[in-house]
C-alpha cells in the first residue's frame, strides 16, 4: 500500500508538531512539508503535490478558506482537510464550498486525525460530529429559501436522488431506495452537478439547503 503523503498548514509550531507526531505514528502516512500561513501552504502545495493538505482555517497572509480554494484549483490532486478550533455551521460551509472533502476540530483524538486524512485520500468525506447533517438542519430551519432557476430546475426522479443525498445514502442505498440500477443514479447525481453547477455530492446537500425543494 503506497504511503499518503501530508502537508501540514498552521501558524502554530506546536500544532503543527503535534499533528506531525499523531499522523507519523501511523505508518502509512508521511509528513512532507509544513507551511506557517496560506500563502506558504498553497506553493508548498504546488511544489510537492501532497495526496492531503491538512490546513488551519485560522492563518495569517491568507486564510484557511481562501488557501484550500487555490490548493483545489493549483494542485487538484491534493485533497484538503481543515482542522481548526470553530466548529460553526458557518465555518464548514464556508470550506465546503472552497472544496474541502474534510473538517476537523484541534481537540479530536489523535487516531481521528489519521482516520480523517484515510477517508480523505480514498476519495470520501470526514466531517467529524456529523457537521455537514448539523448544517442540513440548521438551514432547514431557516425561514428564507430561495427558489430555483429554470436551468437548475429538476426533474422528480433528480428530485427524489437529492432528497435521498440530503439523507446521507450512498449510491448503492439510493438505487436500491427507488429500485433502479447505481449505474442510473451515477447518471442521476451527475446530471444534478452539472444543472446546479458544483463539483461534488455534499456540494449538492450544501446547495439543497438553500433553495425551495418543496418548489422544484
Amino acid at each position: 500500500m503506497a504511503t499518503i503523503r501530508v502537508l501540514i498548514a498552521d501558524d502554530e509550531p506546536l500544532i503543527r508538531r503535534a499533528l506531525s507526531a499523531y499522523l507519523e505514528a501511523d505508518a502509512g502516512i508521511e509528513v512532507v512539508g509544513e507551511a506557517r500561513n496560506g500563502l506558504e501552504a498553497v506553493s508548498m502545495a504546488r511544489a510537492l503535490r501532497p495526496d492531503v493538505a491538512i490546513v488551519d482555517l485560522r492563518m495569517p497572509r491568507q486564510n484557511g478558506t481562501t488557501a484550500v480554494a487555490a490548493i483545489v484549483e493549483q494542485a487538484p490532486e491534493t485533497k484538503c482537510l481543515c482542522v481548526t478550533s470553530l466548529g460553526t455551521e458557518r465555518a464548514v460551509l464556508d470550506v465546503i464550498r472552497a472544496g474541502a472533502r474534510g473538517y476537523i476540530v484541534k481537540d479530536a483524538l489523535p487516531d481521528d486525525f489519521a482516520q480523517a486524512v484515510r477517508t480523505v485520500h480514498d476519495g470520501g468525506y470526514a466531517f467529524g460530529d456529523h457537521a455537514v447533517g448539523r448544517l442540513i438542519e440548521n438551514a432547514r430551519s431557516r425561514p428564507e429559501k430561495r427558489a430555483l432557476t429554470e436551468a437548475e430546475a429538476l426533474t422528480p426522479r433528480e428530485l427524489e436522488v437529492v432528497q435521498l443525498l440530503v439523507r446521507g445514502l450512498s449510491n448503492g442505498e439510493i438505487a436500491t431506495e427507488l429500485h433502479i440500477g447505481e449505474s442510473t443514479v451515477k447518471t442521476h447525481v451527475s446530471t444534478i452537478m452539472a444543472k446546479w453547477q458544483v463539483r461534488d455530492r455534499v456540494q449538492v446537500v450544501i446547495r439543497a439547503s438553500e433553495v425551495s425543494l418543496d418548489e422544484i
